[in-house]
This record gives C-alpha cells, sequence and structure tokens, in this order.
C-alpha cells in the first residue's frame, strides 16, 4: 500500500494546481479605471456631503454643493490615483457581509463618467488592518477588496476641498502699476522704462520681483460661511493692480481674519498674505 502512496499524493498536488488555474478569474488583478480613460465627470459621496465635477471646455467645474470653478490639478490627482488602485486581494463576495466593510447601498462612493459613456462606481469603506489601506468595492463586481488608500485620501472633505480659491493670476510682466491703501498708509509701484519706481525713488529689481510675484498669483485659503463678507466685518485697505486691465481687491477684517473682495466675492485669506502684500520696499 504505501508504494503508491507517493503517486497518489502527487496526482492530488496536480489536481489541485488545475482547480486554482480554474478559478484564478475570481483573484484577476484589474484596475478600477483603464490608464487610458478620459474622465469628464465625478460625482463623490464622501461623508454627509454629495460632491459634482463636469469638465467642460477642457476646465473643470464644481455643479455641487456649489457652483464654482473647481481646482482642475486636484481633480486630476484623484482620477491618476483612482486609475492606479487595483481591485486585488479579494475579502468576500457575501452581499450580507458588505455593511460589516462599510461598503453596502449606503456607503461613500466615486462615480466617473468617461468621454465614451463609461460609468464606474466605486463604494469606499472602512479603513483596513493598516490605515494606508481601505475596503473597496465595484459597483460591477460582487467582491470585496482591500486595496491602497491613495484615492480615498485625495477626496474632498468640505465644500471648499475642490473650489478653485484663485483671487489673482496674471503674468508678472504684464503688470504695470500697483498701488495700495490701509488706514493712513499707502503705498505705490510704478514701471517705468528703466525699471520700477516708487515715487521718484527707483527700487531694486529683486526687491521687486519677490513682491510681484506675491502680487501676480494671490490665492486664498478659503470663503466665509455661505460666500458672504461675515456681518460687522470692517473695511482694512484696498488693493489696485494695473495690468492692461484694473483690478480691484477691497480688504475687509473681523476678529483675526481677513477678506479680500473681488467683484463682489469675498475669498478668506491668510494673515501672513495679507502683511505681505500691504508691505512697503524701502530698499533702493
Amino acid at each position: 500500500m504505501k508504494r503508491y502512496a507517493l503517486p497518489a499524493i502527487a496526482l492530488s498536488l496536480v489536481a489541485l494546481y488545475i482547480v486554482s488555474l480554474l478559478t484564478e478569474e475570481t483573484t484577476e488583478r484589474r484596475v478600477f479605471l483603464q490608464p487610458d480613460a478620459s474622465v469628464v465627470e465625478l460625482e463623490i459621496k464622501n461623508g454627509d456631503e454629495v460632491y459634482g465635477f463636469k469638465k467642460e471646455g477642457g476646465l473643470w467645474k464644481m455643479s455641487r454643493p456649489v457652483r464654482w470653478k473647481a481646482n482642475g490639478r486636484l481633480i486630476e490627482e484623484l482620477i491618476g490615483r483612482l486609475k492606479e488602485t487595483v481591485l486585488e486581494n479579494p475579502i468576500t463576495d457575501k452581499e450580507e457581509r458588505y455593511n460589516d466593510y462599510g461598503v453596502g447601498a449606503e456607503a461613500d462612493y466615486i462615480k466617473a463618467v468617461t468621454a465614451g459613456g463609461g460609468v464606474f462606481t466605486l463604494y469606499k469603506g472602512r479603513r483596513g488592518p493598516k490605515y494606508s489601506l481601505v475596503y473597496v468595492r465595484s459597483k460591477d463586481d460582487a467582491f470585496v477588496y482591500l486595496v491602497k488608500s491613495r484615492f480615498a485620501d485625495s477626496l474632498p472633505r468640505g465644500r471648499d476641498d475642490f473650489r478653485d480659491k484663485t483671487v489673482v493670476s496674471l503674468p508678472q510682466d504684464e503688470i504695470r502699476e500697483v498701488r495700495w491703501e490701509s488706514g493712513e498708509k499707502s503705498f505705490a509701484l510704478t514701471r517705468k522704462d528703466d525699471g520700477w519706481y516708487a515715487g521718484e525713488r527707483k527700487l531694486s529689481t529683486e526687491e521687486v520681483s519677490a513682491y510681484l510675484a506675491r502680487i501676480s498669483t494671490i490665492t486664498a485659503i478659503g470663503f466665509p460661511e455661505d460666500d458672504r463678507l461675515p456681518e460687522d466685518a470692517e473695511p482694512a485697505g484696498r488693493l489696485y493692480i494695473d495690468a492692461g486691465k484694473e483690478i480691484t481687491l477691497d480688504l475687509y477684517k473681523k476678529g483675526g481674519e481677513y477678506f479680500f473682495v473681488r467683484d463682489g466675492v469675498p475669498y478668506r485669506i491668510a494673515v501672513s498674505l495679507k502683511n505681505n502684500i500691504f508691505k512697503e520696499i524701502k530698499e533702493g
């Protein structure tokens, strides 16, 4: 009997190998979005908020919870991470266990629509055994997977996260004049043929270049509640930029916060930004 034991074991191992090949499709390594997918629309449920984004004319726009220009860089970064999300490490395909992993019908999700009309939905569940992992389920796949959480780390967590916060964006070499006033103080820079001047005093190129870099690109840190200037906010100054057309930014203050208002829209700005803009250049 013993002389038949080894052949029997060998046959069993071969049988197990064949079975594993036949069932390999259940653990097939595949990505959620193909690398060449052209995403033109995103809908994201994260927590109590649903965010909507649509690409129009090559630019990303936010449709909900507020209508606004979106931060295209952050959206493209998220799409890139979704394309890197590999559906591997299957956990279970039992529907009754979906809620255990946080990927049931009421779970947070990302829905991506491609230019060809394809719709791809990924349910995001609980974090895995390590924070760098997260449980997910694709709408067209019964399995729950444990994947790297890079895409989950890129999701908006507040209604202002993916909003474009650009207040001013100008080519630096188009700026011809900058003026500001704040309280009893005022300052003006004027560009002449031979350089920049403060009144009759010619300024150093190095000092002016650093200042213009801050003026040419002004980015807010957020928006006031309900996109309205806070009640009792007090006027604190005004900034003028002449770059072919004049841009006017009114400065307001409430408590320790500062706001720029451009074309009737209030932006919340950092105190350090305010200090660096309303600053005299004293070096000549």
